[in-house]
């Protein structure tokens, strides 16, 4: 899980121009800096193009920290979950 949080930050950090370190689990995902709405999906975009993955619109909507987001991913990038074998995140 680890190297989903590290990996989830340096790319938020790429989005929105900041420093991947600043960005914690608990970190607010609309109060990160330059966090507005478009870098929001600009971000939920690299993302999902960096994991190789499609996060749930329903879902995106509903991310309020940044853990929120990195669970949504490790749910889609675990070794079952690629084997098709894992059930979506709880909404």
């Amino acid at each position: 899980m680890s190297d989903v949080l590290d990996e989830t930050r340096t790319v938020l950090g790429q989005v929105l121009g900041i420093d991947p370190a600043t960005i914690l689990a608990d970190s607010v995902l609309h109060e990160l800096p330059n966090a507005d709405s478009t870098a929001y999906l600009e971000a939920i975009v690299a993302l999902e193009d960096h994991f190789d993955i499609e996060l749930p619109d329903a879902s995106i909507a509903r991310f309020e920290v940044v853990g929120d987001l990195i669970a949504a991913i490790a749910a889609q990038t675990t070794p079952a979950a690629r084997e098709g074998l894992a059930v979506e995140p709880l909404p």
